[in-house]
């Protein structure tokens, strides 16, 4: 038979000796609970999610173009220089200038026409020409052109009231030929047939 021979090799972290003593048990050691921080963590994360959509809207919209802005309704604009133009009715030239341009580049806006750059003739002409306006607003406005050109270029001295009479012939111009006009005429005029008819 065979006799096989080894050498003893102590095991790690075991002490040189087989005589050590053995140390006794130490206090039970206490292992965190991983969740008690979980609250005050999930509020600093709500916090800073809040503080960085926040400050990303505001330079977003501070770096946003801008939108352009609603342009203006002509009719509002004529409107406007029509009745500014009173203050100057005193001054027929000055008078007849304003509310001329006032109607001229209301058309413009209105209807595409190229009124400022037109005498009265060819502008009248040019709205014969195409059927943008009814007779009966071609005549009136050829009307209140022709006033304007005696108070511009002739030097007429309009009578009292004159003036008054030639801003409500652009106005009513302006009033008749303004669509947003028209649909507010016929929202208020709808709610009166409907009480009629009940």
């Amino acid at each position: 038979m065979r006799e096989l021979v080894t050498n003893t090799v102590p095991a790690p972290g075991a002490a040189a000796t087989t005589n050590a003593p053995i140390r006794d048990i130490r206090d039970i050691v206490e292992i965190p609970d991983p969740w008690r921080h979980a609250p005050l963590q999930a509020t600093a994360l709500l916090v800073t999610a809040v503080a960085v959509v926040g400050f990303w809207l505001w330079w977003r919209r501070r770096n946003a173009p801008a939108l352009p802005a609603v342009p203006e309704n002509p009719a509002d604009i004529a409107r406007r220089r029509l009745d500014a133009a009173r203050s100057i009715a005193s001054d027929p030239r000055r008078f007849g200038n304003e509310v001329s341009a006032a109607l001229r580049e209301y058309l413009e806006a209105r209807f595409g026409l190229h009124a400022p750059e037109q005498t009265t003739e060819e502008f009248i002409n040019d709205l014969r020409a195409r059927p943008l306006l009814d007779e009966r607003h071609q005549a009136s406005l050829a009307g209140f052109l022709e006033q304007c050109d005696l108070l511009k270029f002739a030097g007429a001295r309009p009578g009292p009231g004159i003036a008054e009479l030639l801003l409500e012939s652009g106005r009513r111009v302006v009033d008749e030929t303004d669509p947003a006009a028209a649909v507010a005429v016929v929202a208020a005029v709808a709610p009166a047939e409907q009480e009629a008819t009940r």
